[in-house]
């Protein structure tokens, strides 16, 4: 029988070598060689070394042990004891552990990984090929079945599992991509890794956690994941207390334990691994916040070129002439607070020399203020020959309710202008003011209504009344009035009476730039809050 199951051992273990590569046939004969020739060498040098050093100090003491022949064979034996006692001592505390760094640890030489990895500080941006670098030259080094990175996510905290290889599946990057292990912020063997900042041996973890856990379910759902990525011995890479992420290896092929030594070696490389991975980490986070601004800068490119198209738009929609009448001289002027504006001026003249004048204000000011105003511009084309002012009111506002623009409103005056007569109508616009020449005087004329679009069936009035020659006529939004300085302090509309009473005399476009050049100096520099606009009419 055992001349049959005998030689079955060696054959089996060979199978086990050739067809499921249990141990690497390269790493067997690599270090079979390098035993043979390295370790047995040495220890052949050793022994010469020995034999030298009993024979010199024989022959130092040669003509006295030639008179005591049974002393000197006593004095031989105990001399060349205790020379190969001392050289084999010398060579267990010495000369094997550096034998065993210099050539049985090539591929693990820390030296080496190090310089790899300080290297790739200068040359790897990518995390992905920094994580396969750190990864595959530790497994290829410790001959490991598996090695796993877990990184921290910055939004849960938790260890996601980063890049994987098996020794056999080294270079298939799906591997990896499909596990979805994770190691909980708050899980045991984290918090064990942090603490100490040292490696972890699992097996041993275990035991302790099994003494010391009250909770089996949470432990078992951590050995579970350990399992899943044959994690013998955990590596934590940690960087100014900051743990970043862990490095999981498998057990060594052929069962090679890991000593101390390669645990200390490991923590080297885990240094400059963790200082490389932040810097990759950094790399990648300036590439998305360049991405990111390229896209604003694109995207606010687009915009700017949306609002000035928005605001040639608009101003195309402004009348391109302003009509001067026999008995009216005709002036208007409109900036808004931003690329598009909600304030509006409009005029029509009709066959029978009617000269209808609309100002507007839209609620707020930008792209939302431009819609309201575009749709009121059709409206008033449709409706300013209307003779009844409250019929072009009411009908707009209508029109403008029906189209659900829900918050948004349009704040209208309206003045119909034939010979010396003129009528004016207001949907919630600021005072009119009119500068009576003949008198001297400032008139504020103000009329109730609400602005369109914000009740159907609202009444609204108008008034008649006449003008004489030298009379001037300010239609304005309260962009003027309401503009405020560095103190915070309005302009005010009793300033713009005073203002009107003091250069009345000028004509329409004189008086509508010495408003802005006053409103201009009041605000010192202050952006304006809202548009400004203003339409004259003098009576000449």
């Amino acid at each position: 029988m055992l001349l049959f199951t005998v030689p079955l051992i060696p054959l089996s273990f060979s199978y086990a070598i050739i067809r499921h590569k249990a141990i690497p046939i390269s790493l067997i004969v690599r270090r079979g060689a390098r035993y043979m020739l390295v370790s047995r060498g040495s220890a052949v040098l050793e022994a010469i070394a020995a034999v030298v050093v009993v024979m010199l100090l024989l022959s130092a003491a040669h003509a006295y042990l030639l008179s005591y022949p049974l002393m000197a064979c006593v004095v031989s034996a105990g001399i060349g004891i205790l020379v190969w006692n001392i050289a084999r001592t010398l060579h267990a505390r010495y000369f094997g552990p550096l034998i065993d760094r210099r050539f049985f640890r090539q591929a693990y030489d820390s030296h080496q990984t190090l310089a790899e990895l300080t290297e790739s500080l200068r040359t790897t941006t990518s995390l992905d090929h920094l994580l396969e670098l750190v990864a595959t030259r530790v497994q290829a080094a410790l001959q490991t079945e598996n090695v796993t990175v877990f990184l921290r996510d910055e939004t849960s905290g938790d260890y996601l599992c980063a890049y994987s290889c098996d020794y056999n599946q080294a270079d298939d990057r799906a591997v990896y991509r499909e596990r979805k292990y994770l190691l909980p912020f708050n899980a045991q063997i984290v918090k064990r890794l942090s603490d100490n900042g040292k490696p972890l041996d699992v097996e041993h973890y275990i035991e302790l956690a099994r003494q010391e856990s009250d909770n089996g379910m949470a432990l078992d759902v951590e050995l579970e994941l350990l399992r899943g990525v044959k994690s013998a011995l955990l590596l934590p890479l940690s960087l100014k207390g900051v743990m970043f992420g862990i490095v999981s290896l498998g057990p060594r092929l052929g069962d090679l334990p890991y000593s101390r030594e390669d645990e200390r070696l490991l923590m080297g490389v885990a240094g400059a691994a963790t200082f490389a991975i932040e810097n990759a980490l950094l790399v990648e986070q300036m590439m998305v916040e360049a991405g990111l601004r390229q896209e604003l800068e694109a995207e606010n490119e687009i915009r700017v070129k949306e609002l000035e198209e928005a605001r040639q738009l608009q101003l195309s929609m402004l009348p391109r002439t302003v009509p001067q009448l026999p008995q009216l001289e005709v002036a208007a002027y409109m900036k808004p607070a931003t690329e598009v504006g909600g304030d509006y001026y409009d005029f029509h003249l009709s066959d029978d020399g009617v000269l209808t004048v609309a100002i507007g204000d839209a609620t707020g000011h930008g792209l939302k203020a431009g819609t309201v105003v575009t749709a009121t511009k059709s409206l008033f084309n449709h409706l300013a020959q209307e003779s009844s002012i409250p019929t072009i009111l009411q009908q707009s506002s209508r029109a403008l309710k029906r189209m659900n623009l829900r918050s948004l409103f349009m704040a209208m005056t309206i003045a119909k202008v034939k010979g010396y007569q003129m009528t004016l109508g207001s949907a919630g616009m600021p005072p009119v003011l009119i500068y009576r020449a003949a008198q001297r005087v400032v008139e504020e004329i103000s009329l109730m209504g609400v602005p369109l679009g914000s009740l159907t069936a609202y009444s609204y009035c108008e008034l008649s009344l006449d003008l004489s020659p030298g009379d001037v006529v300010i239609l304005m939004s309260d962009g003027f009035p309401e503009r405020f300085n560095g103190n915070n302090e309005m302009l005010d509309y009793e300033n713009a009476k005073s203002i009107l009473f003091e250069i009345a005399i000028l004509p329409p476009q004189e008086i509508i730039d010495i408003f802005v050049k006053i409103g201009d100096n009041w605000a010192g520099g202050r952006p304006q809050d809202d548009d400004v606009t203003f339409v004259v009419l003098k009576a000449r």
